[in-house]
């Protein structure tokens, strides 16, 4: 799934889009858009709005129509509005990234789909394989988040959403209980590097990862603006 800073700079690049200057607006919407991921595990499955069927799957797709039934009457909410815009990116990440780059495979190198089956990971782009456990770790997949955090913070003009109770009806996530998860989180966005650079991943293609930002904003800032505002 996408690292926290690229929600927060698609709700930044959507903010931009729709022209929002009202500073309560702009903290609970950039609040709204990382608070999904403070819970961990088995909890990401109800937070995530994952479908018990996708839950026994390695690609977990959030099921934007249960949010959406569940939740539409409150989406003139900036909270609730940041909220979709997670599950929103989660959506295309997949659709559009991890289906183009990936491929998952079990250990006698067949084609799984299964969390428990996938043993290796196919990257597409380099044409080699990788152990699920080499693949998704600091050293590649994982690290790649923090070797392009600082490029894509001063690109977006990420902000740090300042923690202060909001009102929120999501009740697959109790927000009074994220706020130290929270700090832990966005203390590297406090630790921002002085000197910024383009950088080299090992992953990801950073200028898809830009791409897909800023098509998830429009299509976002599309949504809103049609329905929400």
């Amino acid at each position: 799934m996408p690292g926290y800073v690229m929600h927060l700079a698609t709700a930044e690049k959507t903010i931009e889009l729709l022209h929002i200057k009202d500073e309560k607006f702009i903290n609970e919407f950039l609040l709204g858009n990382i608070v999904p991921d403070t819970l961990k595990g088995d909890l990401k499955k109800e937070s995530h709005f994952w479908t018990d069927e996708n839950f026994k799957c390695f690609v977990r797709k959030p099921k934007l129509e249960d949010f959406l039934d569940k939740y539409s009457e409150y989406m003139t909410n900036p909270f609730v509005l940041g909220y979709y815009a997670h599950l929103l990116l989660d959506v295309e990440f997949i659709d559009k990234y991890w289906f183009k780059h990936f491929l998952f495979y079990n250990v006698d190198m067949q084609k799984a789909a299964l969390y428990n089956e996938v043993a290796n990971v196919y990257l597409k782009d380099k044409d080699m394989v990788y152990k699920r456990e080499e693949f998704f770790s600091d050293k590649m997949y994982y690290g790649d988040y923090d070797r392009m955090n600082s490029y894509i913070i001063d690109k977006y003009k990420v902000r740090i959403p300042k923690l202060y109770p909001v009102e929120s009806v999501i009740e697959e996530l109790d927000y009074q209980k994220v706020n130290p998860t929270l700090e832990d989180m966005l203390k590297p966005l406090r630790e921002k590097a002085d000197e910024i650079t383009y950088p080299k991943l090992k992953v990801f293609e950073l200028r898809e990862i830009e791409l897909l930002i800023d098509d998830t904003a429009h299509k976002l800032a599309d949504i809103i603006r049609k329905t929400y505002i």
